[in-house]
């Protein structure tokens, strides 16, 4: 049995857009603060829970408490659920994703979602996308950092399939800080970007990058010939 560490946005859905506007939109309602720096690279962790931190102790000179972390996970909910009633077409699933995860199973993979989304915003992204919420899920709920949260995936995922290990384990994602959470735990990872944010991910390692999951045959073989970014 296999093991893929499945983010969200922009791994399965296209919802990096609405994802950062919404969060935008929260922190200004719950706190004030409406200048907020949106490029996720620039933060010590690109996770919900470490850019609200990080932004917080910034503008207040102290770390968000544990109400205030509550608020603001509320808050962002309730904002993606607006948008979503103004426009459910900005919750699309990323090509050929609800076939790839149909076909896991085949393939002997088993997934579970790695994500730095708080599990509520990541499961309601899942669900308007129509794609499955059934397999275990790692958030920020369970670390500040990526590292956390795939160590965390990796043990819930070992419980749910009831399985002591994997005889193999591959991260999947679209983002910078997911080569880079790949290569400091020394996971086989495949991208999922288009255009300047494939070469990205290729500049820093990533031996496999997919534009999409329509190519199921294409998809799979990233899976299985996937390296460990810059090894």
């Amino acid at each position: 049995m296999k093991l893929v560490l499945l983010d969200v946005d922009g791994t399965l859905t296209a919802t990096n857009e609405v994802d950062t506007n919404c969060f935008v939109s929260a922190f200004t309602r719950c706190f004030g603060v409406a200048a907020i720096e949106t490029d996720w690279t620039l933060y010590r962790h690109a996770t919900d829970l470490g850019i609200l931190q990080e932004v917080f102790a910034k503008h207040f000179g102290r770390d968000p408490s544990q109400r205030e972390i509550a608020r603001m996970r509320e808050c962002f909910l309730e904002h993606l659920q607006r948008a979503c009633t103004e426009s459910r077409s900005v919750f699309v699933p990323i090509d050929g994703a609800a076939g790839f995860l149909a076909a896991l199973e085949r393939q002997d993979w088993v997934p579970v979602i790695a994500t730095g989304c708080w599990a509520s915003s990541a499961r309601f992204k899942l669900e308007v996308a129509d794609l499955p919420t059934t397999c275990p899920v790692a958030s920020s709920e369970d670390g500040v950092s990526r590292e956390a949260i795939l160590r965390k995936a990796v043990g819930l995922a070992q419980r749910f399939y009831g399985t002591p290990g994997f005889s193999r384990v591959v991260s999947v994602g679209d983002g910078v800080w997911d080569v880079k959470t790949a290569q400091a735990l020394s996971l086989p990872f495949t991208g999922v970007a288009r255009g300047p944010q494939a070469d990205r991910l290729r500049e820093l390692g990533a031996s496999h990058v997919l534009t999409d999951f329509v190519d199921l045959a294409r998809a799979f073989e990233a899976l299985e010939s996937a390296l460990v970014p810059g090894k």
